[in-house]
């Protein structure tokens, strides 16, 4: 009987450990899935943010080729305010910008919200005072003294709007997602 009662409580407790063994296997194995899986999607969402930055930087290039006339006109126009430019060059460089706007083709809205918009305010700018120094110019009443005009301050508004447009160009628009 005593034997019994052995062979009862090893095969209970074989049981029980085999039980136990399977229980902790399974555990083990549902958490190593767990993990695997929280890694699977950790890499997949690194992934999309890699392609992400891609794609911005890829948008970024794109609208940087698009503009660069157009911007390269505007500076045109910065550069000689800064140092002094007769009405006819002046008029010419206006002319030239505007021509570079209108030739530029469609941009997408960050391109248009950080480079194209900033570079229309600045060309604005020059157009008013390109109209303002013509009007002076050719005023039949002759109350506009050409010596006396002073556009500085549209040009002064056109030179940050520039500054914006170069900005974004040079990266400060954020090419990263």
């Amino acid at each position: 009987m005593r034997r019994k009662v052995i062979v009862v409580l090893v095969t209970t407790l074989v049981v029980a450990l085999v039980a136990t063994g399977t229980v902790l296997f399974v555990q083990h194995r549902a958490e190593a899935e767990r993990v695997a899986a929280a890694a699977a999607e950790e890499r997949a969402a690194e992934k999309e943010r890699r392609e992400a930055i891609a794609a911005a930087q890829a948008a970024h290039e794109e609208c940087v080729t698009a503009t660069a006339d157009y911007l390269a006109a505007v500076q045109d126009i910065d550069a000689v305010v800064s140092v002094g430019v007769n009405y006819e060059d002046y008029s010419d460089l206006v002319r030239d910008a505007a021509i570079s706007q209108r030739r530029l083709g469609d941009v997408s809205a960050r391109c248009a919200g950080g480079v194209v918009e900033p570079l229309d305010e600045a060309l604005g700018e020059y157009t008013d005072a390109s109209t303002k120094w013509d009007d002076c110019i050719f005023d039949d009443t002759f109350s506009c003294d050409v010596d006396d005009l002073d556009l500085s301050s549209g040009w002064l508004l056109a030179g940050a709007s520039l500054m914006t447009a170069e900005e974004f160009v040079d990266g400060a628009g954020g090419d990263t997602a």
